[in-house]
């Protein structure tokens, strides 16, 4: 939590909803800013939709107030911007009438720095300055000899030394070697029921990168309002090789597997268990 970042937050002209949010990035943020809580421990702490949510992120992310920095499979890292976020709260102080000692304080703390107001060296007038050749040139009708230089030899301590830069095919070659991201669970998926679904036959063999499909499945089911861990539970229980809706009929899971009724099925008269 840093204290600092909500006192500024509190004095900002942000309506409620996304004063609210920057009030709980800044709970989850360090003496720096920065700070990486999912969307959906943000909506929990404002009593916001996940949609809300996101929609003010995105909000004061074009404001300047924040920066977002998504990563794939977990929460994204924000960074607040304190100058952005000085200057915010300088123009909602100076626009009040009345302020307290302690506001004033906080106005003076968040006052544009005077030296950022000079005018910068390229706006100044252009002086042109008369060309005065050196002292110790000659006199251009005049033939000159520059004096003889005599170089000493270096000495072993001041000797260049010769490093040898490795070429550039084999930089290419290293850069290529770059390690796959490793695949981390996140911790709204149940474990137990992840771990119950990839000991099935049809998921022992699953990749890195299909296991990050299915949890991006997941997510958007999340986000949708879906159940997405009665999806995982039912696959994990059933061994299938991907993922269902939970509203999704048993039919549509296994296709060819039931076979319809005939035609006229209840008008037909059975005796003896023959038609």
């Amino acid at each position: 939590m840093s204290v600092d970042y909500m006192t500024l937050a509190w004095r900002t002209e942000l309506q409620a909803g996304p004063r609210l949010v920057l009030l709980a990035v800044c709970d989850n943020a360090n003496d720096e800013g920065n700070c990486f809580p999912s969307v959906q421990s943000l909506a929990d702490k404002c009593g916001l939709s996940v949609r809300a949510v996101r929609g003010h992120l995105s909000a004061m992310d074009a404001q300047g107030l924040l920066g977002r920095n998504e990563r794939m499979g977990r929460s994204s890292e924000y960074q607040i911007d304190l100058k952005a976020l000085r200057a915010a709260v300088f123009k909602c102080l100076s626009a009040r009438k009345y302020l307290t000692e302690y506001d004033k304080g906080i106005l003076r703390s968040c006052a544009p720095d005077p030296e950022e107001k000079q005018t910068p060296a390229d706006s100044a007038p252009r002086q042109i300055l008369p060309p005065t050749p050196a002292d110790s040139a000659g006199h251009p009708g005049n033939n000159c000899i520059p004096p003889r230089q005599i170089l000493q030899a270096p000495s072993a301590d001041s000797a260049a030394i010769t490093i040898n830069e490795p070429s550039l095919n084999q930089q290419v070659k290293k850069d290529k070697r770059v390690a796959a991201p490793a695949f981390a669970l996140p911790d709204w998926i149940d474990q137990q029921h992840w771990d119950a679904w990839h000991s099935c036959d049809k998921r022992k063999k699953a990749t890195n990168e299909q296991k990050q499909m299915a949890v991006n499945k997941l997510a958007k089911w999340r986000d949708e309002g879906v159940d997405h861990a009665a999806a995982l539970e039912n696959a994990a229980i059933a061994g299938w090789q991907g993922l269902f809706r939970p509203d999704v009929p048993a039919s549509a899971m296994t296709p060819g597997r039931r076979t319809p009724a005939p035609e006229n099925f209840a008008a037909r008269t059975y005796v003896g268990g023959k038609l």
